[in-house]
């Protein structure tokens, strides 16, 4: 759960996947 939720943090930050 840990690994997913960085992994959830890491997208969310990630300016490419919201453009």
């Amino acid at each position: 759960a840990r690994a997913a939720a960085a992994r959830a943090a890491a997208f969310d930050s990630s300016p490419s996947v919201e453009k």
